[in-house]
């Protein structure tokens, strides 16, 4: 999607202030929310992009994900395939979830392995 695709409230002016900020920084002035549950928040956030362009940009959080690429013995990857029916589309994809209130990712991520494809990781080790 191009920058001109994007929903912009203001076009560039000289009376937008670009706050003192590294080169290249989007600004995040504030959001709004717009829906929330357990599983997650969407907000549309207030954005100053670098040459002082103003966006809504929508953002989609998740409180407490749980993800995780699982490398088995010969060095393949474990994956998904399933159906998205949102996109009636097909897709791989990576074991994940969310950590349950008092779970540690370690945790959440083995149990999201086992709960998705019936695969039990014997160790898990965070990669960042």
């Amino acid at each position: 999607m191009a920058l001109s695709d994007l929903p912009v409230s203001d076009v560039p002016t000289p009376d937008v202030p670009v706050p003192d900020v590294p080169v290249g920084t989007w600004v995040n002035r504030g959001d709004t929310n717009v829906y929330d549950c357990p599983w997650l928040q969407l907000v549309t956030s207030d954005v100053l992009l670098p040459d002082g362009t103003q966006i809504d940009h929508h953002v989609v959080r998740m409180p407490n994900p749980a993800a995780g690429t699982i490398i088995v013995n010969d060095g393949h990857v474990l994956l998904l395939y399933r159906h998205r029916f949102i996109t009636d589309t097909w897709g791989w994809e990576i074991p994940a979830g969310a950590a349950d209130p008092g779970e540690s990712v370690e945790r959440a991520a083995t149990r999201e392995a086992l709960e998705e494809t019936g695969w039990e990781p014997q160790t898990v080790a965070p990669v960042c």
